[in-house]
């Protein structure tokens, strides 16, 4: 082609395309932010419009500094309510045995030669305990019910591994704490006490034991605590009493002592009356006789009952 004859037009056409991208850049680009702008000021109109209709319940600079003096101090009584559990509520639970704190440094943990034996050692300084207060320990025999299982406190001996440590201990606390609860409780018999660990997000699984599971079938409620706070370590208690001590002993297990700090609460219980051998002898009170002035129920056949408690130790994880 020749480009000398068409120079004209070829030059028209480049000033046709430059006018062309000129357009796209400076017109179209700039319609698109008046758009982009111009929504901006509708939507800050719509806002302003809002706050004209609201009045005189428009936010006053004292109420602002009110509002946010409130946020700041119920923000402040929070952290001091974290700061007692963490200090106080399960101080207990983040040890070890006594006689291995020595040789244990800061975050770490036992060896399993020395901690297996005195976890054994321990667990059966409870038992000796609570046989001390004349508590039977595990189910009862011969003419009174039976359950299954060895029953009595949880020792795992043989299934002690370096993951499992730290649960362990913290099992053998809980244990520790029930311990003094029944023997303040005048428990008679201690059956079993059963650990249901689950995750924070699965349910447990049911408990062994004559007949199934002893409260019958339920959902086990996942272990989480608020939020951040932590998780709970879910337990199943077994025991043997007279029922007016049933009371005392939901009081103790529900207490919580500053001497050893742990926190515990009740998410289920049965209670039933114990089968009573056929020899023992009862005591039968007439009507006419209870309905006499200053007669005590004390007077009337005591009631021995088995108590099964589905409860819960609350582990804290609070920085």
């Amino acid at each position: 082609m020749d480009v000398k004859r068409h120079a004209f037009w070829i030059a028209m056409g480049a000033v046709g395309v430059v006018i062309v991208v000129l357009y796209v850049v400076l017109v179209v680009s700039t319609q698109s932010a008046a758009q982009t702008l111009q929504g901006e000021l509708l939507a800050q109109e719509n806002q302003l419009g809002q706050l004209k209709d609201a009045g005189d319940q428009l936010p006053t600079e004292a109420f602002a500094k009110a509002y946010r003096e409130h946020k700041d101090a119920i923000a402040k009584q929070r952290d001091e309510v974290k700061l007692f559990y963490r200090d106080n509520g399960d101080s207990r639970l983040e040890t070890w045995f006594e006689e291995l704190r020595g040789k244990v440094s800061a975050g770490q943990q036992p060896t399993l030669g020395d901690f297996v034996p005195q976890y054994k050692d321990s667990t059966d300084k409870l038992v000796k305990y609570l046989e001390g207060a004349g508590i039977q320990v595990g189910p009862r025999k011969g003419k009174f019910d039976t359950a299954s299982g060895d029953g009595g406190f949880e020792l795992k001996v043989r299934d002690v591994n370096e993951n499992n440590m730290k649960q362990l201990q913290k099992h053998f606390w809980i244990q520790k704490r029930l311990a003094d609860v029944l023997v303040a409780s005048r428990v008679q018999i201690f059956e079993r006490i059963e650990f249901r660990d689950t995750t924070p997000t699965g349910p447990a699984a049911p408990s062994p034991g004559a007949g199934g599971d002893p409260l019958g079938p339920r959902t086990v409620l996942p272990n989480a605590l608020v939020r951040d706070l932590g998780q709970a370590i879910p337990f199943e208690l077994t025991v043997h009493l007279l029922h007016s001590d049933v009371p005392k002993l939901l009081s103790n297990l529900l207490k919580f002592e500053k001497s050893f700090p742990l926190m515990v609460r009740v998410r289920a219980f049965k209670v039933r009356k114990t089968q009573t051998p056929p020899e023992e002898k009862k005591i039968n009170v007439p009507v006419e006789e209870m309905e006499k002035p200053g007669h005590k129920p004390a007077d009337a056949e005591p009631i021995a009952v088995t108590v099964v408690i589905v409860g819960e130790a609350l582990d804290f994880n609070i920085q």
